[in-house]
């Protein structure tokens, strides 16, 4: 607490001693301070608000095939369009905004400028206001006129814009179908030229592939034919072409009993297995015949392939070239049948009223610099310039002040004697006087530079 206390002391003590050192900064810094703000040059704001109605009907424009009626109405496609370059370089011609412009750079920074200076604000669906700053009343009221004067002939010329689209979406169609037909007879005749290698139809395999796989099919079915050949014939080997039959015995006239002898008959089994051995070996040869027929069509197939490496590229290219050409044409279709519709609109209804609810004025009183908020800021870095320099002056100080500030020094301190001012009592309450009347000085005049703008604009 005591050395709070002390620190206290010290920075009070000092800025006692640098008081006027202190008032003299603060007012050198709000003399300086007011002064620029004084001579910032005023800022006047011209607006006027516009009323458009819109009807239940609107026209697709070039940017879409089919706007939403709730996001892309005529008003705010005119909203998007107010602001582009050619309409800035109008307005600089039509005002004296031009005479700003002497040079291209300069003519190139006012346009940016313009961009972001004038403020269109949608206040309702069909109310907005537009809004322009700038030093000179007449100026400011001038170009707010002039963005008013482009947003009528805007609105006006829509549907001449309109005919001049259609006119170009035609002569676009026409172009896009000439290239179309072009498109569609070379990937014809690519078809017609390389049929063999190429595949009929999306997601069907070439001739070249099926070939190969007919062949590999072919193939296999000739081993397993070739399989169930030798089977036959080892069962034809272990089984008997004949069959021994044995007859028994049987009775004869004189009553005694004679047996016949043995004789061979045919074996069933072995005339079956001959017959399907036949069979076999008749579908062994089918089928290594069609293997062999398929695998000459693939070698034939492969050899047209390898002599042409790049057919199946330029195929890929002629279709992808052919799927954007028509994606392009039916786009174009869409579109026209949307303006179509968007001009048979134009001819029924009034679609787009407009109303100039506050037509632009010269204003007279300015809308900024905030000059109160400005002087109040200069006077409060006024006193806070007079207290910083107080208080670097601080760290630099080396005098004690007190007897704690000479015991920290280290050396033993017995005591200490207070200083007894030489001057006497009114002198010294003059100068506390006359070091308060200043700064109450400093707060009239502040009030004086807040007041003045206002006075001004009274008197005029």
């Amino acid at each position: 607490m005591n050395v709070i206390t002390n620190i206290l002391g010290r920075y009070t003590s000092l800025a006692w001693h640098r008081r006027w050192l202190s008032l003299s900064v603060a007012w050198l810094v709000c003399l300086v301070g007011w002064s620029i703000v004084t001579l910032l040059p005023n800022q006047y704001v011209s607006s006027a608000r516009l009323y458009v109605d819109t009807g239940a009907v609107l026209t697709p424009v070039l940017t879409g095939i089919a706007l939403d009626h709730a996001l892309s109405s005529d008003v705010d496609i005119l909203q998007r369009t107010l602001l582009s370059r050619s309409n800035l370089e109008k307005l600089i011609a039509q005002t004296d905004l031009s005479r700003r412009a002497q040079t291209a750079a300069d003519r190139e920074v006012l346009l940016q400028s313009l961009a972001t200076a004038i403020r269109i604000d949608p206040q309702t669906r069909n109310l907005f206001s537009i809004a322009y700053t700038d030093r000179s009343p007449k100026l400011a009221r001038d170009v707010v006129q002039t963005i008013v004067n482009l947003f009528i002939e805007s609105a006006t010329g829509t549907s001449q814009d309109m005919q001049s689209a259609r006119l170009f979406l035609e002569r676009q169609i026409a172009a896009y179908q000439t290239q179309l037909r072009a498109a569609e007879q070379a990937r014809l005749d690519f078809q017609t030229k390389y049929a063999e290698i190429l595949p009929p139809s999306a997601g069907n395999a070439s001739r070249l592939d099926t070939a190969r796989e007919q062949a590999v099919r072919l193939n296999g079915q000739v081993i397993d034919a070739t399989n169930r050949r030798d089977l036959l014939k080892q069962e034809i080997a272990v089984t008997p072409p004949l069959l021994t039959v044995d007859p028994g015995t049987r009775g004869a006239s004189s009553g005694g009993v004679r047996a016949s002898p043995p004789h061979s008959v045919p074996n069933p089994v072995y005339e079956q297995l001959k017959i399907r051995l036949i069979d076999a070996q008749s579908t062994l040869s089918s089928l290594t015949r069609q293997a062999g027929e398929a695998e000459a069509e693939a070698t034939r197939l492969s050899a047209i392939a390898r002599e042409n490496p790049g057919i199946a590229v330029e195929y890929l290219n002629l279709t992808r070239d052919y799927e954007v050409l028509r994606k392009n044409y039916e786009e174009l279709l869409a579109r026209r049948e949307s303006m179509r519709l968007g001009l048979a609109a134009d001819e029924e209804v009034d679609k787009v009223k407009l109303r100039i609810v506050d037509a632009p004025q010269i204003p007279s009183i300015p809308a900024g610099p905030r000059r109160l908020l400005l002087n109040f800021a200069v006077l409060v870095a006024g006193l806070g310039a007079g207290f910083g320099v107080v208080f670097v002056l601080l760290q630099f100080d080396r005098t004690f002040y007190s007897v704690v500030d000479l015991r920290g020094v280290g050396f033993p301190v017995l005591g200490g004697i207070s200083l007894q001012p030489r001057q006497r009592p009114m002198v010294g309450y003059a100068g506390r006087l006359s070091f308060v009347a200043s700064y109450v000085l400093l707060l009239l005049a502040f009030g004086g530079v807040a007041t003045y703008p206002l006075w001004l604009s009274r008197s005029l």
